[in-house]
């Protein structure tokens, strides 16, 4: 039960992070489609990338929730505010957009389903590589501010593996 939590929290928050992204690309390009696809990756860009780069400066701590939620928050509140804003110029065919949207999602649903479901029957580490990626993730995981320790050389800043 708490494994299916876990994968409609992780879905939820990508939806989210496609509102915001389809907020910003529904201006940019006139493909509403197209900007909804590719929304998710860029409205992961405008959250992650301030929150890593403040981490990064030490300005504030990677671990703290609250601002995390204050990021979220004053992005959904832009996004609303900017879909909300006129939404007949920004969307002129709502019903048609929010009918390919939906089985877009649902497309979505299905694919990240099919893959738990298979991931479900091996949830094995093998390779070598799997070990260094869960060992980078724990690490990041743990971390108040990035670059995050190495796991391998304790008390140093992981490096020239970092970002890439």
């Amino acid at each position: 039960m708490n494994d299916i939590f876990y994968s409609i929290h992780y879905f939820i928050i990508f939806l989210l992070l496609g509102i915001i992204g389809f907020a910003i690309l529904g201006r940019v390009t006139k493909h509403k489609l197209l900007a909804y696809a590719v929304a998710k990756p860029i409205g992961l860009a405008v959250i992650g990338y301030p929150i890593w780069l403040m981490s990064s400066m030490k300005v504030f701590n990677f671990q703290n929730d609250l601002i995390i939620q204050i990021f979220f928050l004053i992005a959904a509140i832009a996004a609303t505010f900017f879909i909300l804003s006129d939404p007949k110029k920004y969307l002129p065919d709502i019903k048609g957009f929010a009918i390919k949207a939906v089985i877009f999602e649902l497309a979505s649903i299905i694919l990240f389903g099919g893959y738990l479901y298979i991931r479900a029957f091996n949830s094995n580490l093998e390779g070598t590589e799997k070990f260094m990626d869960l060992a980078m993730l724990m690490s990041s995981g743990k971390t108040d501010f990035f670059p995050f320790f190495d796991f391998w050389a304790a008390g140093k800043d992981v490096n020239y593996y970092y970002y890439g």
